[in-house]
């Protein structure tokens, strides 16, 4: 079953090569671990950005150091990408991230990844159905990588994959993926209650005083058996049964999309992010012009609505390597407004929360 399910991802992606394991942070962790890389190379990586990929460079051992983003889609741009790699000559790989369903500048990343002699790993763990060029997202790094996990376009309940046409480095990762913990889901579903536990408990300290950031960024050092496993075979069905229904999961959160942005079109106090590419969303993402965030989903939450405002601005965390000052990540922290789009809603709530706005 798993074979066959990595040879239907490979056949979807173009790629020659898949291998799935328990999550996007594992695919990430075994692509950097098999790169023979050495202790003091870095890896870049944009502030405004899930934590999974942050982790991953920590389990392997790396230094992590943070690129700036555009407020337009919330990704790394070619010119903050160039400014990064002039700062630090040490880094050897980019983690290129489709922020939210939006599209990387594709072309011009590869172009000054090669310039720069950077490995590209491309990040579609939010792009599932996003093209570029008609190409999907996931089509284009010297290894791509997806996710299956919780809040994803597919949401398995877990699961990730690594795709490459390197055939020399697949065989290391394939080697490196079975030696990882066998997927327990009793164990998972405790570091994960666990993990979000700690995470809200330091989020609530950080409100109050921003000079606790830095407690997000131990986090990772007690949950690596959360994030660095391999796949269990129920995972990997739930998968082949997503992809199979991909289409309808894919068509509902366009729709969704479409009636925020036409219920909201009138609303002068935010900015909708948008990608000029064919971007699926994995939720409906705005920025506040007059307004914190923090009230604001507070507000929202109070009514009964689902509302976030991810993600934090990562370099203001994890400085024990390098101190990045990222204007437009920062304001994007204090800024973003996330609405559901997946289905577990429909147009009726999406209007109703629309009305609210």
């Amino acid at each position: 079953m798993i074979s066959e399910v990595e040879k239907k991802i490979s056949r979807k992606f173009g790629r020659k090569h898949c291998v799935v394991v328990g999550s996007g942070t594992a695919a990430i962790y075994l692509i950097l671990k098999s790169l023979s890389l050495k202790k003091n190379d870095s890896v870049l990586m944009p502030g405004t950005c899930c934590f999974s990929p942050a982790y991953a460079v920590k389990y392997a051992g790396l230094k992590i150091d943070f690129c700036d983003i555009s407020l337009l889609d919330g990704c790394i741009t070619p010119e903050t990408l160039r400014i990064a790699l002039d700062r630090n000559r040490d880094i050897k790989v980019l983690i290129g991230v489709h922020l939210y369903g939006n599209i990387l500048k594709i072309d011009s990343v590869k172009k000054i990844c090669k310039e720069y002699e950077v490995v590209f790993i491309e990040d579609a763990c939010q792009a599932y159905g996003s093209l570029y060029k008609n190409k999907p997202c996931g089509a284009f790094g010297d290894y791509s990588v997806l996710s299956f996990g919780h809040t994803k376009v597919l949401n398995a309940g877990g699961g990730g994959a690594v795709l490459t046409d390197n055939d020399v480095i697949v065989r290391r990762i394939r080697k490196r993926a079975d030696s990882l913990n066998s997927y327990n889901t009793r164990l998972i579903q405790q570091l994960s209650r666990k993990h979000g536990e700690r995470y809200y408990e330091i989020q609530n300290k950080v409100r109050s005083d921003l000079s606790k950031k830095y407690l997000f960024a131990g986090l990772w050092k007690n949950y690596r058996d959360l994030f660095l496993c391999g796949i269990s075979k129920k995972i990997v069905k739930n998968i082949e049964l997503l992809m199979e229904n991909e289409n309808t999961i894919i068509r509902h959160r366009v729709k969704l999309k479409a009636i925020y942005e036409q219920e909201l079109n009138k609303c002068l106090n935010i900015r909708v992010l948008k990608s000029p590419q064919k971007a699926i969303p994995w939720r409906f993402n705005f920025l506040l012009k007059k307004r914190c965030n923090k009230s604001f989903c507070d507000d929202l939450r109070t009514k009964g609505f689902d509302v976030s405002s991810w993600y934090p601005n990562l370099a203001g965390m994890f400085e024990s390597d390098f101190k990045r000052k990222l204007p437009s990540a920062d304001e994007l922290e204090r800024r973003i407004v996330n609405f559901w789009v997946d289905q577990t809603k429909n147009g009726k709530d999406v209007k109703k929360l629309c009305r609210f706005v």
